[in-house]
């Protein structure tokens, strides 16, 4: 049900890497952001490692301070312990849910919720419970704070 959607060619680039991702993001946020729009969705394909400009965008102050819930979603254990530690660790982010193919099968939402202490939702068989808890997260995170990027 997006009202909106946007992507990096909205924002005037073909692709993004580290030299043009936080301009790409701010244009894209902001023209989203000037419909007044309940929520925004963000997805980043290239996740915390990759090489196509998310970690900039991740370490950009303003970007980064209007980021509510973090949904993070990983392959395995081991990738879901390495991307909510460089979360944490590099941007000063926390992750609210996790999902993801990690969340496939009783072992990896086991490892997520008991040794890491988070969430485990699988999105393709649990959407309206990921989407609650989202919901949830971001009412009780933020509410009435407003965020603006430029």
């Amino acid at each position: 049900g997006a009202g909106s959607v946007m992507d990096f060619t909205d924002a005037g680039f073909p692709s993004t890497n580290a030299g043009n991702a936080v301009l790409a993001a701010r244009r894209v946020l902001s023209g989203l952001a000037a419909n007044s729009p309940d929520v925004i969705v963000v997805e980043m394909g290239d996740g915390v490692f990759g090489s196509y400009g998310v970690q900039e965008i991740l370490d950009d102050p303003q970007v980064s301070a209007a980021i509510s819930v973090l949904v993070y979603c990983a392959n395995d254990p081991a990738g879901v312990y390495g991307g909510v530690r460089q979360l944490q660790e590099r941007h000063g982010l926390s992750v609210g849910i996790v999902s993801g193919p990690v969340t496939d099968n009783q072992v990896g939402r086991r490892y997520v919720e008991q040794e890491l202490g988070l969430p485990a939702v699988n999105a393709r068989l649990s959407a309206e419970q990921l989407g609650q808890l989202a919901i949830e997260l971001l009412a009780g995170s933020q509410e009435g704070d407003s965020h603006a990027i430029n």
